[in-house]
């Protein structure tokens, strides 16, 4: 996969902050773990609710990605 598409995948999945004029204006973007409550670790690594599995489930299907439960 290239790097823009692992980096499309990133901020869809954990959101970002863009900023544009040098620095003037800041955006923030925000992702799938955003939606839901998620604790995050090192190495793309978190922790959902089991209600909130089946929305996660879906992503990778859409986007050319994998996961491990």
């Amino acid at each position: 996969m290239e790097r823009n598409e692992q980096t499309g995948i990133y901020r869809k999945h954990y959101g970002y902050r863009s900023s544009s004029n040098y620095g003037k204006y800041h955006y923030t973007f925000n992702g799938l773990l955003d939606s839901i409550p998620a604790r995050r670790y090192e190495d793309g690594n978190f922790i959902i609710r089991k209600d909130d599995l089946l929305m996660i489930e879906k992503f990778p299907d859409k986007n050319r990605s994998s996961y491990r439960t």
